[in-house]
């Protein structure tokens, strides 16, 4: 319902004790400067008015559970920010959400998940219409939910002298109905994500990966094409002294070694029915592959580098399957620090 909505206003927080918190806050739609509305919330017309209640069931050494509910109503002019220029229009959303935070007394397990219902509207506004007869906007009430977990398979587990291996893994969620919209957060509407993560370190040796797949038209709407993405990421960084056994006596001379990859499909599932696509070969289906490494170099007044990276294309789309093309790039840096105050 909110997520990183800044805007003039004020908030207030009020405890009761340690069990449970309310937290409320009167801000401006939109960014302000100036001085003419100094508290932000001048016009009822352009206002954001959200609430949280909070409940602590745990909060000590059985572990976190807290519980959130949120109510939030919104009301939007049609202006834009003091430094933008766009064509907006009235806004209205009203909502209620509910968020499960927790974790054990480790906090290894760590979890977190969130459903909100908005109702939204665009009443009729005079700046935008200029007088004309437009087509009503329907209101509509709509659900997205969300789901992050965390889960610590090795923490500070000794895998020799001195040596410690940490392994996270990640798990995230989202789905977000058709038309769905709140005043006061950004969310892709009509998508649905998932994203599962591997991170982990030996030592100075650090590593992860990750994997994403998402999908739009989730009413499977014939006439609408179906968008699916597919990514995969990998990375590793390192100093090269770690890998050969000289971390307690490294050279300069030894660099500190990185590499990313990442691999991005992105397709459409077939021809819409009673379209504007005439056939297959209007269909998108494209892989992207990008590689990143760098070594890195740093004296006491020096420092050097060597960049490279490699971005590939894979056109699939029928009829375009040789329009695939390359970009290499390789980069030297060097700086020099001749004195410092």
């Amino acid at each position: 319902l909110i997520s990183g909505f800044s805007s003039r206003g004020l908030v207030a927080s009020i405890p009761f004790g340690g069990w449970a918190d309310f937290t409320v806050g009167v801000m401006n739609g939109q960014s302000i400067a100036g001085w003419d509305n100094i508290f932000g919330f001048d016009n009822a017309d352009n206002l954001i008015v959200a609430g949280t209640l909070g409940f602590n069931f745990l909060n000590n050494h059985d572990g976190e559970l807290r519980l959130e509910i949120t109510s939030l109503y919104g009301s939007l002019l049609s202006r834009s920010g003091f430094n933008d220029e766009s064509t907006t229009d009235t806004e209205e959303s009203k909502g209620l959400g509910f968020r499960l935070i927790g974790s054990t007394p480790s906090g290894r397990l760590r979890f977190e998940g969130g459903i909100a219902l908005s109702e939204f509207d665009n009443p009729d506004d005079p700046l935008l219409s200029q007088g004309l007869d437009l087509v009503e906007v329907q209101e509509e009430t709509e659900y997205a939910y969300y789901a992050d977990v965390g889960f610590d398979i090795l923490r500070q587990h000794a895998v020799g002298e001195n040596l410690f291996a940490n392994l996270t893994f990640g798990y995230h969620f989202e789905w977000v109905d058709p038309l769905f919209r709140s005043v006061a957060a950004f969310s892709l509407a009509d998508l649905f994500q998932n994203t599962f993560e591997l991170n982990g370190n030996i030592g100075e040796f650090n590593a992860g990966m990750s994997y994403y797949f998402s999908e739009d038209n989730l009413d499977n709407i014939n006439s609408i094409m179906t968008t699916k993405t597919r990514r995969f990421t990998g990375n590793f960084s390192t100093p090269v002294a770690f890998l050969i056994g000289r971390s307690g006596n490294p050279s300069i001379w030894y660099p500190y070694v990185s590499y990313n990859f990442e691999w991005t499909k992105q397709f459409g599932d077939k021809v819409p029915d009673n379209s504007n696509f005439d056939s297959a070969s209007q269909v998108p289906n494209q892989i992207n592959m990008n590689h990143t490494a760098s070594l890195q170099w740093q004296g006491e007044k020096w420092r050097a580098g060597y960049n490279f990276n490699l971005s590939t294309v894979n056109n699939r789309q029928q009829g375009r399957e040789n329009a695939d093309f390359s970009t290499l790039v390789n980069g030297l840096t060097f700086g020099i620090t001749p004195h410092e105050k």
